[in-house]
């Protein structure tokens, strides 16, 4: 959980999007792989591929530099329609920087038009990250 709040750094002094995998041991080229992975993801959330309609990212944690970005990504993203963020060891501070990014799709979609799915099941989230959901 903590993971998630922080900034990661690889060694050699670069930032890390994606912490670990959070169900089991993530070796340094995997790590580097997962980042890349994550970075490719960014940009076709950024700019707004028509075929990105789901988004499933479960079982990773996360940096706060990737959800910071993945809330600039998707407030500007049309497509989207589905988002799983299961097991990402998310907390309240996690969820209000998703929040940002759907309270902005809001306004770039129009009214009433947002998600049709968002999952955040196993996640660490409390009434105060649920309420920056709402």
């Amino acid at each position: 959980r903590l993971a998630a709040m922080g900034v990661g750094v690889r060694p050699g002094g670069a930032a890390a999007l994606v912490i670990r995998h959070a169900t089991r041991a993530t070796d340094p080229g995997e790590a580097a792989a997962l980042d890349k992975i994550a970075g490719s993801t960014l940009k076709r959330c950024s700019t707004n591929e028509k075929g990105l309609r789901a988004l499933d990212i479960s079982d990773m944690v996360f940096s706060a530099l990737f959800l910071g970005r993945l809330a600039d990504a998707i407030c500007h993203n049309t497509q989207l329609q589905e988002m799983y963020m299961d097991n990402c060891c998310l907390g309240d501070e996690g969820a209000r920087m998703l929040a940002r990014g759907l309270v902005g799709r809001s306004g770039v979609c129009g009214a009433g038009v947002g998600l049709k799915a968002l999952s955040l099941a196993e996640n660490d989230i409390h009434c105060k990250g649920a309420m920056h959901l709402a």
